[in-house]
């Protein structure tokens, strides 16, 4: 048994990296398909991964804050554009970049490397306020909301961001790590043994206390079988006010966004939030 349990504790953690990321280079279609504008841009940083990321500007005359998009942890920005091209008919700007490893970006993606990709890029966004404003709102989808919330926590970033809109973010890697090898009938006895290794010292959960007191939406697809609900509630919580936490029956892992319909609410919502007329409390949609 000893022997057995040392063998899979070690096919793990040569592969604790691939739980968390799934990158891919594929190009699946740039915003000029959508016949969206855009500009490409790279962070460049001495003795780091050049990053890629898209700007996209938002129509009309109306000066509104930037959307900061973080995606999911498979395949890359090109992949991910559907979910926020619509905001900048709405007037809003959005920014979307890859972390290391992913799409046009360099290196290879891994926990720490990728936190710090995000702070390389809000440093860059803020040296170039002219080009992309100096007033953000944080947009995060599953593993990009979990480090959404992280970074938002940091004091360097504090002033920042005007709201923040994360959907299925989990609340600890560790956590969600021993739920995924639990799914595995060979592994689930060895599921706390497994997931000593993966470092936690990065999950929302401590340091969800800290995020600044701006507008806090969680969103929850209440069929979301890959991040159980239960994580975004145990963070909606922790949070302090203001925040709010919609629910979407119906909905799995990323489909929020698809439709129309919930993309106006948000859209509704952000309107409110910068007015400072939104109400607060739970809401089920």
């Amino acid at each position: 048994m000893k022997l057995i349990s040392s063998f899979l504790l070690f096919l793990f953690l040569s592969s604790c990296s691939d739980l968390f990321f799934y990158p891919d280079r594929h190009f699946y279609g740039s915003p000029s398909e959508l016949g969206i504008p855009y500009q490409e841009f790279s962070v460049k940083d001495k003795g780091e991964p050049s990053l890629t990321g898209w700007f996209l500007p938002g129509e009309g005359n109306e000066e509104l804050p930037t959307i900061f998009y973080l995606h999911g942890n498979a395949q890359n920005i090109s992949a991910h554009l559907p979910n926020v091209a619509w905001l900048p008919a709405a007037g809003f700007p959005v920014v979307l970049v890859d972390p290391r490893g992913y799409g046009g970006s360099e290196g290879e993606a891994e926990i720490e490397g990728v936190h710090e990709d995000v702070r390389r890029t809000l440093r860059f966004l803020r040296e170039r306020s002219e080009q992309f404003g100096d007033e953000y709102i944080l947009v995060g989808q599953s593993l990009g909301a979990t480090l959404a919330l992280r970074i938002a926590a940091e004091k360097e970033f504090a002033d920042l961001f005007q709201a923040i809109v994360v959907e299925s973010p989990f609340a600890s890697y560790r956590a969600i790590a021993r739920e995924k090898v639990s799914d595995f009938w060979l592994l689930a006895p060895f599921q706390h043994l497994l997931v000593l290794g993966i470092r936690d010292d990065y999950s929302p959960e401590r340091y969800i206390h800290q995020l600044p007191k701006v507008p806090l939406l969680f969103l929850i697809a209440e069929h979301d079988a890959i991040v159980p609900p239960s994580h975004t509630e145990s963070l909606f919580r922790d949070a302090r006010e203001p925040k709010w936490l919609w629910r979407f029956s119906g909905k799995g892992h990323l489909q929020i966004m698809k439709e129309e319909k919930h993309r106006e609410k948000v859209r509704r919502f952000l309107r409110a939030v910068l007015q400072g007329h939104q109400s607060r409390g739970g809401k089920k949609l």
